[in-house]
């Protein structure tokens, strides 16, 4: 129209490298994740024989105990395609 400026908004989707691991009683945005479920599959534990299934990223600041930790999206998805596979196979053996 004569007199108005066209406004044009362009979104760029970018990749998602990771996502942090939810606060209690919250899940994910991704997966539907639990923050129990994640910290089960990403920290070194007696139950994984201390190798996450998962890979996680922790963002500290120096000499601080604590910090953020992040999970890997690649290696979540991995994860849920490896269980997925899994039970594909499980299925066809039925």
């Amino acid at each position: 129209m004569p007199g108005q400026a066209a406004v044009v908004v362009a979104t760029i989707a970018a990749p998602v490298f990771s996502f942090r691991v939810p606060k209690p009683r919250e899940v994910d945005p991704f997966f539907g994740g639990t923050r129990t479920f994640w910290l089960q599959r990403v920290l070194r534990t007696k139950r994984n024989g201390f190798k996450p299934e998962v890979e996680s990223i922790v963002v500290r600041k120096t000499g601080s105990d604590r910090g953020m930790r992040f999970v890997v999206y690649e290696s979540a998805a991995a994860y849920f395609q490896k269980l997925r596979n899994a039970q594909q196979k499980s299925e066809v053996a039925l």
